[in-house]
């Protein structure tokens, strides 16, 4: 999803396609290297809020995980050398670092934990937004972007809370999580339509709001919160779409 969210709207913004997919190719490999130590540092924690992942299940050993995420670093090293842009290379080692420190930030802040995410994702937008000339535009964009990830970790939180230190979800309670989460999330979609400037873009954020709906009744049903959740997940496509075509 990432490194689509980078390659469309590049191309779509008058990139030649070798060029898109090389700024685009490193966080493909980043992602994915976060992803494999971040699920091996919480192996104890996810056996009580998900099981079925492949390190608690012990479909995926703790070596394999490792080795796996020691040669998905190194393919994002060396992707990002292969970049000419400074700024695209500064970008990529800035979310690097806050990216696998991740873990080390969540176990001793976990009341920061959705917007040390949040702000982690936010450096990836800027490889996208700011090569828009439309400056308001662009900071409208990465302001809507930020607060609809925040809104999602905050979702994500709630439905994983019993295994969880004290996030925000724990601290505020279930309840006021809920309600500021789609209180963000319907906050983006505002914000979105200030940028609206082609009908599809108009299509998009009104897709946006329809999600929004689902939602709510998935939410409602307890027993359908995490697909809630990747219903969510599917909003961030629409918004690569926003991106590309609006």
């Amino acid at each position: 999803m990432t490194f689509s969210a980078i390659l469309l709207p590049r191309l779509a913004y008058g990139d030649m396609l070798e060029d898109a997919f090389t700024i685009a190719l490193p966080s493909l490999f980043l992602m994915m290297a976060i992803f494999v130590l971040n699920d091996f540092n919480d192996r104890d924690k996810d056996a009580v809020n998900s099981p079925k992942r492949p390190i608690p299940s012990m479909l995926v050993s703790d070596n394999s995980a490792i080795l796996l995420y020691f040669t998905l670093l190194f393919a994002s090293m060396a992707s990002i050398l292969y970049i000419d842009s400074s700024f695209v290379k500064c970008i990529y080692f800035s979310f690097a670092i806050i990216g696998l420190n991740y873990d080390h930030a969540n176990r001793q802040f976990p009341a920061i934990k959705n917007l040390y995410v949040a702000c982690c994702f936010q450096l990836l937008t800027m490889l996208v937004v700011f090569d828009n000339p439309n400056v308001p535009r662009s900071i409208l964009l990465c302001a809507a972007i930020f607060i609809h990830r925040l809104g999602i970790e905050m979702s994500m939180d709630i439905v994983d809370m019993k295994g969880d230190g004290r996030t925000i979800a724990n601290i505020i309670g279930a309840s006021n999580a809920v309600i500021a989460s789609t209180a963000l999330r319907l906050a983006s979609a505002i914000a979105m339509i200030a940028a609206i400037t082609t009908q599809a873009g108009a299509i998009i954020v009104a897709l946006i709001f329809l999600c929004e709906a689902l939602i709510f009744r998935l939410w409602r049903a307890e027993g359908y919160r995490r697909s809630a959740i990747l219903v969510m997940k599917g909003e961030i496509a629409l918004g690569v779409a926003f991106l590309s075509f609006a």
